[in-house]
């Protein structure tokens, strides 16, 4: 529906919506070269948290008051969520540029969905495997 559409609205009218994390974020990097926070020019690493995020184990720190496991498992886990969501990105980006809108609205939610599930599945069994040894 758009604005110059004769259709009456009422409760059950249906508008298209889109993503709008992309304006939101480019208006709030705007407003902060503006106020001058940043630079246009300046690299993402300058405002990341370096020293709490970049250096340690994403996985660990989220899962690691929970489980006990040795460094190198946890090296482990956190390699393979990486390359696994970096696949998912990959293969999102495939499926979206080669087969209809329609095709990919089910992968996204049926199929990452599978996917996401099978890999925690996974995980979990790993975890119990390298936590008991």
């Amino acid at each position: 529906m758009s604005k110059d559409s004769q259709t009456k609205v009422d409760k059950n009218t249906l508008f298209e919506i889109a993503s709008i994390t992309k304006i939101l974020t480019s208006n709030l990097i705007a407003q902060a070269v503006i106020e001058n926070k940043i630079e246009l020019e300046d690299y993402i690493d300058n405002y990341l948290p370096k020293a709490y995020v970049l250096n340690k184990n994403l996985v660990r720190m989220m899962l690691g008051k929970q489980v006990e496991l040795k460094d190198r498992f946890w090296s482990v886990i956190n390699l393979n969520t990486s390359i696994f969501f970096s696949l998912l990105g990959f293969i999102n980006l495939y499926v979206a540029y080669n087969f209809s809108e329609d095709t990919w609205v089910n992968f996204k939610l049926f199929g990452l969905t599978g996917l996401l599930l099978v890999y925690m599945i996974l995980m979990t069994l790993y975890i119990s495997k390298v936590s008991k040894g």
